[in-house]
């Protein structure tokens, strides 16, 4: 059992470890370079483990998909990773990870919402605890600090700028994980989160070639390549198998709230590594969102 908890936790350090790097990044480049980048460098990394892994995914498999559900791959590939992750990137950028992460962290909330709504599932008293601590978690990442509102350089705009792109960043990821569900039966883990990186690749680059290219230009600099797909290989590949097969071991209800762990981790490096202010208001913000998450996660 203990190897099941321990993948579930790697595949949140790998997580974590991404929005390091993409802040890093992110801070000299704009997010949609950054993200064409890592995951051209994570669709090559899956397909290279898919050869030599034996992961079944074949030619047939893909010729007898439904019509409906490449639009569905299709769809859920540009709202999570085009849309939803360039949203992440740029509130990476402006409120920092020790912020970000969290904020963009409710989407299994919003899913479970969702489905509650549209099943008529009962809402218990620790869905409303753990919405509680949520919403609090929230205003206190929210809200600037004293010490950033008394800092000269600090923009005020960029801030609130920063928060609504994390936020709107968990509605593009819940449309995504929605219509994604509709084709978990057709295809194995590895091999439907291979299709939609190319999928999205593939989009990505031809978005470059016929009207990116003309206005930024991709990183000259070999490191910036590099840092930039390791995070798209742990950050769309590695974290994705590591969960995937802690719940090959572990139930979903112990997996996923392990994973949820993410924005704590993320924090505790952001502050040791990146340098990002550490008040006691994010602390707080960061604990409270991080409990009610797990808490809503095994109601």
């Amino acid at each position: 059992m203990i190897k099941g908890e321990f993948f579930s936790f790697l595949a949140a350090l790998c997580w974590a470890v991404a929005a390091l790097l993409y802040k890093r990044i992110a801070n000299k480049y704009p997010a949609f370079t950054v993200n064409i980048v890592r995951t051209t460098g994570g669709v090559t990394f899956l397909a290279v483990y898919i050869l030599f892994s034996g992961s079944q995914i074949t030619s047939s498999m893909l010729a007898n998909l439904p019509t409906v559900v490449w639009l569905y791959l299709f769809l859920s590939s540009l709202l999570a990773f085009l849309v939803g992750d360039t949203l992440y990137i740029m509130a990476i950028h402006k409120i920092g990870v020790s912020r970000a992460m969290p904020l963009a962290s409710l989407y299994p909330i919003i899913v479970m919402a969702f489905s509650s709504y549209v099943f008529m599932e009962k809402i218990t008293l620790l869905m409303i605890s753990a919405t509680t601590l949520i919403v609090l978690g929230i205003y206190l990442l929210s809200k600037p600090t004293r010490e950033e509102k008394n800092d000269a350089v600090f923009d005020k705009r960029g801030h609130w700028v920063g928060v609504v792109f994390a936020v709107t960043a968990n509605f593009m990821w819940t449309a995504s994980i929605i219509m994604l569900k509709i084709t978990t039966n057709y295809l194995p883990p590895v091999g439907l989160t291979f299709i939609r990186l190319l999928i999205l690749t593939t989009v990505m680059w031809i978005i470059y070639f016929v009207w990116y290219k003309s206005r930024y230009e991709l990183p000259h600099h070999p490191l910036v390549w590099l840092e930039a797909t390791i995070a798209g290989i742990l950050g769309t590949a590695v974290g994705t198998i590591f969960f995937t097969l802690s719940l090959s071991i572990i139930p979903a209800s112990i997996a996923t709230p392990i994973s949820s762990s993410t924005p704590f981790i993320g924090t505790i490096l952001a502050i040791a590594f990146l340098k990002e202010r550490s008040t006691l208001p994010v602390w707080l913000g960061v604990s409270l969102t991080t409990i009610g998450i797990i808490m809503f996660l095994v109601c």
